[in-house]
């Protein structure tokens, strides 16, 4: 919130902007109880635009662990221990009531997990061997979930080629990245300073020049192309770059085209 006041002027920017939640959660945050019902589905879904393609954002572990919070005792109630509290619900209680994307949630969801993590160490101290052994195996179970999660997100074969270096960087970018090989093609043949209009990439930092580049419309969709053509009526512009499929210019050729987008020289 400092951040967005000192670089925005708002603190709650971009949820006040016009339009800026839509993509995110709609109306799904009605009332109060929506978003504590929010932190239950937590463990299950979230919001795919911020939270990457995992099935589970939060993981099992708050529900399989909470009863850890019995063994909280006496000598935990002390300066030190109170404060992170309230630290944590504060902080969380100013996440729930603004922006509730998980990431942003990490610090006091780590002092959250540190907690029931400490109260596990002690119930398993203290427990029979065979329950012991039970809470082992779903810490066991959990760490596994949460690295094949991880897993899932973070790596894939280009990745892992890449590590090898059995590809470039060129090689891991076009099999990556979309709409690099787009706008690659506009790196290499659009003049110094020639504008470019690009719709659904904002990967701008791959072009030639990412200043000269516009990318108006969201990364998502859907793109209307009198929108399209209304936005290219408004400046000049030697090139566009358009996904594929997406064919607002009759029967002119693209310069360039693959499976995934179209770069079109303009007049």
């Amino acid at each position: 919130m400092a951040r967005a006041a000192w670089m925005q002027g708002d603190p709650f920017f971009p949820l006040r902007s016009p339009g800026a939640m839509e993509p995110m959660a709609g109306a799904a945050f009605h009332s109060v109880a929506d978003r504590f019902a929010f932190l239950i589905r937590l463990q299950f879904s979230g919001m795919p635009i911020f939270e990457g393609g995992s099935a589970t954002r939060l993981g099992p572990l708050f529900l399989l662990f909470a009863p850890a919070v019995l063994w909280i005792t006496r000598r935990d109630f002390n300066r030190r221990t109170l404060a992170i509290g309230f630290f944590a619900a504060v902080f969380l209680a100013i996440w729930i009531s603004t922006w509730p994307v998980l990431r942003y949630a990490a610090a006091p969801i780590a002092l959250a997990a540190a907690g029931v993590t400490v109260g596990l160490a002690r119930a398993i101290s203290v427990a029979p061997k065979w329950l012991a052994g039970v809470l082992l195996a779903s810490v066991a179970w959990c760490y596994l979930f949460d690295v094949a999660n991880l897993a899932g997100m973070c790596l894939n074969l280009p990745r892992i080629k890449y590590l090898a270096r059995a590809v470039d960087d060129d090689g891991y970018l076009r099999a990556s990245l979309p709409s690099y090989a787009a706008l690659k093609w506009t790196r290499d043949h659009a003049a110094a300073g020639q504008p470019v209009f690009a719709v659904g990439t904002h990967a701008v930092a791959y072009a030639g020049d990412p200043e000269s580049i516009a990318s108006p419309f969201s990364d998502e969709g859907p793109f209307s192309p009198p929108a399209i053509l209304g936005a290219l009526a408004r400046a000049h512009y030697s090139y566009a770059i358009l996904p594929a499929g997406l064919n607002i210019f009759g029967a002119q050729e693209p310069e360039f085209a693959d499976a995934n987008f179209a770069v079109y020289r303009l007049p």
